[in-house]
């Protein structure tokens, strides 16, 4: 099982998801020409390594796992550069409603892209998931396991 989420840090304060039009709007303001560093962390929990297993699952629909699991962690923090977009393009930005759910308030792969002018570090963690930093992990839980394939040539 795999759990991640972020947090975004900008000038030593930490900002989870705003919620609110106005409250991304004000955030954009600060981060307008500015560089901080969004940190996601990664849990990777090895189900199969219990070390005894209940009769049923908590949802009483088929057995689960009690006692010990074997589990690794590993945060990746990646820089992002913002550029300045205007007041107008952060308040239309903001009531699109697209960073209101995301740490920072903003993605990578959507209409924010547009205002970030450089990425220092591993991308993909910043729009989710750290392939490199998964098969760190999973080297950690089960060495012996062979590295898993992109299926790519």
């Amino acid at each position: 099982m795999l759990g991640c989420d972020s947090v975004f840090e900008l000038d030593g304060v930490a900002y989870g998801k705003p919620y609110e039009v106005e409250v991304a709007v004000q955030r954009w303001r600060h981060m307008r020409g500015a560089t901080g560093i969004l940190h996601t962390g990664h849990w990777l929990v090895d189900a199969s390594s219990a070390t005894r297993t209940t009769g049923s699952s908590w949802l009483g629909q088929r057995p689960g796992h009690d006692g010990e699991l074997k589990a690794a962690g590993e945060t990746v923090s990646t820089r992002i550069t913002f550029g300045r977009p205007t007041d107008e393009q952060i308040r239309d930005y903001a009531e699109s409603g697209e960073p209101l759910h995301c740490a920072g308030a903003f993605t990578l792969e959507g209409a924010a892209a547009k205002f970030i002018e450089h990425v220092d570090g591993d991308r993909e963690s910043v729009i989710g998931v750290s392939p490199a930093a998964l098969a760190r992990l999973r080297a950690q839980l089960a060495p012996e396991a062979p590295p898993v394939s992109s299926g790519r040539g």
